[in-house]
């Protein structure tokens, strides 16, 4: 009998053993997936993992250099922890080296980087720290090398790094340096450009460093966007039209009057509203449908224009249910100010006629839904759109 106890013993510690091997595995594979790209995914497989810790640091020093500041303490308690968990690893020289950098000590932070990744060449803490030292620094040729480096081994914390290479992108004299690195990493370009398009003073570099295409991209709009605030009027219409490829006709007030479905952004193309309020979408023949429906105030489509100072005309034909077209109403008001030029509800045929003040730079042209006292929906169709100067003018 006590073979065959023993055997069964013997089989029930090997499957015990395989199970045990098996949660191991598991654990290994799930700190390999994610501890550089999602240490808080692998923390849920093997929270005190060494690779875990420093990817939780990296991410810490991650949202400290987006900040602009200093990595802080939480990040070194990670790396001093990783730190005692693999003393034989890059762990201790990563963690002296940011606390020295915590304490301004770029000199012996950067002795203790180089130390780490000779140690470790594939440490991204190692490289991503020290590509944020030589960049803050004004080291711009090296860090660059760092953060090719980097971005072949993590390519998350290329993402990261895009304050710091905002901030360098800015500076005079490294355009030529910054430019080719973009190009290679679609990635970091955007990252970079979306950062620096949100500064209207940075314009200028932003398309120097974008170079040439007209496929659109999300820093278009912020870049515009921030130019208009800055009230730029002519010249964020200007990056507009240079962007998108597209242009208001000479002597023409409005872009796109017969709503063609342009692929030209807001603001200087139209805005079409849509949701629960009502709808705009254009239709056949250069016609607008609209669909409110009379709960609350929407505004169904605008377009940002720049008109000079005088006295205008705006007209449009409807058609479809004319008695229900009174929750509808065109509006006109400065950019600058907000201040109201024209208010005013179409008709089957409108003439609608407002002057522009000197100092209007740039106004918002709306057609706006307003509510009724009895809730109902109103389906036209608006054709002939036309903004034109009184003639004489």
């Amino acid at each position: 009998m006590a073979a065959p106890a023993a055997a069964r013993w013997g089989g029930v510690a090997l499957a015990a053993a395989c199970a045990l091997m098996a949660v191991h595995a598991v654990r290994s594979a799930g700190v390999a997936a994610f501890a550089g790209t999602a240490p808080e995914r692998a923390a849920a497989f093997w929270p005190g993992h060494p690779d875990v810790l420093t990817g939780q640091a990296l991410a810490a020093i991650g949202r400290a250099a987006a900040e602009g500041r200093p990595p802080g303490e939480d990040a070194l308690n990670l790396l001093r922890e990783a730190a005692l968990r693999q003393p034989l690893g890059v762990e201790p020289l990563l963690a002296e080296g940011t606390a020295r950098l915590a304490r301004g000590d770029a000199a012996a932070a950067e002795r203790l980087l180089v130390a780490a990744l000779r140690r470790d060449p594939r440490s991204a803490a190692g490289r991503y720290l020290l590509a944020d030292l030589y960049l803050r620094g004004g080291r711009v040729r090296e860090g660059l090398e760092q953060v090719v480096a980097l971005g072949r081994r993590y390519p998350p914390a290329v993402e990261q790094m895009a304050p710091a290479l905002a901030a360098v992108a800015a500076s005079e004299g490294v355009v030529d340096l910054v430019r080719p690195m973009l190009a290679r990493d679609p990635v970091l370009r955007g990252a970079v450009l979306n950062k620096l398009a949100r500064d209207g003073a940075q314009a200028e570099r932003v398309l120097v460093l974008a170079g040439d295409g007209q496929k659109p991209e999300p820093w278009h709009a912020r870049l515009v966007q921030a130019l208009v605030e800055r009230g730029e009027y002519g010249r964020a219409r200007a990056v507009w039209s240079r962007l998108s490829g597209s242009a208001v006709a000479e002597g023409a007030a409005l872009f796109n009057a017969r709503f063609s479905g342009s692929s030209a952004p807001p603001p200087f193309n139209w805005e079409l509203g849509g949701g629960a309020g009502g709808l705009a979408e254009p239709g056949r023949g250069g016609r607008l449908r609209i669909i409110y429906y009379g709960r609350e105030p929407v505004v169904l489509a605008r377009q940002l224009v720049l008109l000079a100072p005088g006295a205008y005309r705006l007209t449009h034909q409807l058609s479809g249910s004319q008695a229900d077209a009174g929750a509808l109403e065109w509006a006109v008001r400065c950019a600058r100010d907000g201040a109201e030029l024209l208010r005013g509800r179409p008709a089957a045929v409108t003439e609608l006629r407002f002057s522009v003040p000197a100092g209007c730079r740039a106004q918002w042209l709306e057609l706006r839904g307003v509510p009724w006292e009895l809730e109902r929906t109103t389906s036209v169709e608006l054709s002939g759109l036309g903004l034109a100067r009184e003639p004489g003018q």
